[in-house]
């Protein structure tokens, strides 16, 4: 296999986290470069800035300025790629970025030579307006390939009109933060965010937004915290976001000492917080606009050893299904979820079982290394094939 020199783009890069199957593309004997920004307004953290890592050291990272800050579709990069490049001509290039993106179209238009892949994550079928529907449609020409997220997204893009070819590229985890952790370890962390002994937790981790189910599953915990039959039980939720105020109140007729609030936590601080989890509820509502893509805290919170429980939205369904850690539950239901949480509560086996199938899934398919090595034969594959 010939060393291919490989250019990546993508937004969110800013964040080692989504750096790291490329850091480990470039220990592949492949030559990779890639460009972030240099800063990003986030969901999550609204202010995120690039910082280079010593996990970088094998991959070149570029950080550029970039107008529309945040916007998926409308930001680009405010220098010339090229110019950054100083030379270097990639003969691959990863755009991370949705096809009908300004992004994209700079990309394509900067290395009209290269062989580009994008990457979608778009599982609606949702009308874009002109002049991005006819950008779209020209990236289609244009594509040597795409990845996608799933096979719902898949479907989509067929739909659509692409008439490429189509590879899968699922995302994956770092086994160095994600992991479970012994007993011992497991209770001083849970002393140090101040969740009782002696309890089966339930957590959430991620966006506080409606579309979230944040008050799905709140219904369901005061459905829970209704049965005095039941073991002991606390939930812990992190996050931030414009549905925190919804979600404090939709709580507030718990015992305080049922639950507790964190705001968002860094990547690696979650990792660890993961692990003093028992089951992590993923209870997603899918809207007009809005469709759980993939659900990557399951995958994140099966390698720390919880069990996971998740609505029908979206990928989440069959994420779940694949891995044999947890259980699913129709979304907008909070009974159905309650029913879900409390047959793990009541059945310790099974949630042992769930626990552990799902760890074992991730370890063998997810890691950040082995996706890596995936997409580096599926690149090369497509690369031969057009060679």
């Amino acid at each position: 296999m010939t060393r291919k020199k490989i250019l990546v783009l993508s937004h969110a890069g800013v964040l080692e986290v989504n750096r790291a199957v490329f850091q480990e593309l470039a220990g592949l004997d492949a030559d990779v470069s890639m460009v972030v920004p240099r800063a990003w307004k986030g969901d999550l953290i609204r202010s995120l800035h690039f910082q280079t890592r010593a996990s970088d050291r094998a991959l070149r990272v570029i950080p550029l300025p970039v107008a529309f800050s945040g916007k998926g579709s409308l930001f680009f990069y405010r220098s010339s790629l090229r110019r950054a490049l100083a030379g270097w001509e990639p003969e691959l290039v990863f755009l991370d970025e949705e096809p009908w993106s300004l992004a994209a179209l700079q990309t394509y238009l900067e290395f009209p030579r290269a062989q580009v892949w994008f990457f979608t994550k778009e599982n609606l079928d949702k009308t874009i307006p002109w002049p991005f529907s006819s950008l779209e449609q020209w990236v289609y020409r244009r594509a040597a390939g795409a990845f996608v997220v799933s096979d719902e997204v898949e479907q989509v893009l067929r739909a659509k009109g692409f008439r490429g070819g189509i590879q899968q590229l699922h995302h994956s985890y770092d086994p160095e933060l994600f992991k479970a952790r012994p007993e011992h370890e497991k209770q001083l962390i849970r002393d140090e965010f101040g969740i009782p002994r002696n309890t089966v937790v339930i957590g959430y981790f991620g966006r506080l937004t409606l579309e979230k189910g944040l008050l799905d599953l709140a219904a369901a915990l005061t459905l829970l915290a209704a049965d005095s039959e039941l073991p002991p039980w606390f939930f812990c939720c992190v996050g931030n976001g414009p549905a925190e105020l919804d979600t404090k109140r939709a709580l507030s007729s718990l015992s305080t000492a049922r639950y507790r609030m964190l705001s968002a936590l860094n990547h690696d601080r979650v990792g660890s917080l993961l692990s003093a989890v028992d089951m992590l509820v993923l209870p997603s509502r899918t809207t007009r606009r809005w469709k759980e893509q993939f659900g990557r805290i399951l995958v994140e919170a099966m390698a720390c050893g919880a069990a996971v429980v998740g609505s029908d939205s979206g990928e989440i369904p069959h994420l779940i299904a694949r891995s044999g850690g947890g259980l699913v539950f129709r979304e907008g239901q909070s009974s159905d979820l309650a029913a879900c949480l409390k047959r793990l509560l009541v059945e310790p086996a099974l949630l042992e079982q769930y626990q552990t199938q799902g760890r074992r899934y991730v370890e063998q398919t997810l890691s950040h290394r082995t996706v890596a090595r995936d997409l580096a034969k599926k690149l090369q594959a497509s690369a031969a094939s057009r060679e």
